[in-house]
């Protein structure tokens, strides 16, 4: 397999400009992003959403941020937003991001869009009828050689750790130690895992800033 398609692959220019503006970011939107049908409404309006906005209707909702509650606004407006990562990796060749699609879809009960269904379907196809030799060659590996299940995790949620300081930093915090370890915790519950130490989460938030700033 090229390395095109290995898990390693970077998100384009393209993607790194979206991420950059969350006003960009939240009107990136095209018809194959989402569902026919049920679930259609809901998902058009998670991916509009901003981050502000999603905090506000869970504020309205009642429930209690950093809990980790199941299905609440904020963590549904997260879900869409890695939907919407997943299909940008998709067109630029990553095989795994249809996976992880499901995935995302499955485990928060949201419709599933129109671009992973007709990618899975087509993958399938060629199974059924011995066109590739492998689950790999139409899903990709599940991991890079050399890297761990950890380690790609923390690479994935490098942008959801760089939208998280930049939004503290936005309403007034100084970037320090105090938040990237606030960070940390709030996206350790948020996402299901001990997100690390602050020294981690700071490490990652350099990387990216990197990449967006065009210095690798």
């Amino acid at each position: 397999m090229s390395k095109k398609n290995e898990r390693a692959l970077r998100p384009t220019l393209e993607i790194m400009e979206l991420i950059k503006s969350e006003k960009k970011w939240a009107a990136y939107l095209t018809d194959e992003m989402l569902p026919d049908g049920e679930g259609r409404e809901e998902l058009l309006r998670l991916y509009r959403w901003t981050r502000e906005e999603a905090r506000k209707a869970e504020e309205k909702a009642g429930t209690l941020h950093g809990l980790g509650a199941i299905f609440s606004p904020f963590q549904l407006w997260q879900a869409a937003q890695s939907l919407r990562f997943q299909y940008l990796m998709h067109r630029q060749g990553d095989k795994r991001a249809v996976l992880d699609a499901l995935d995302i879809c499955l485990f928060n009960s949201l419709s599933i869009p129109k671009w992973c269904s007709k990618a899975f379907v087509a993958a399938m196809y060629k199974i059924q009828y011995y066109e590739v030799k492998s689950w790999n060659d139409v899903f990709g590996k599940p991991y890079p050689k050399g890297t761990g299940a950890r380690a790609e995790r923390m690479k994935l949620d490098g942008l959801w750790i760089y939208k998280a300081v930049e939004a503290r930093s936005k309403k007034g915090e100084a970037i320090g130690r105090r938040l990237f370890e606030n960070v940390g915790i709030e996206l350790g519950v948020e996402r299901g895992y001990g997100c690390g130490s602050g020294t981690t989460i700071e490490r990652t938030y350099y990387e990216w800033k990197k990449r967006l700033s065009g210095q690798t």
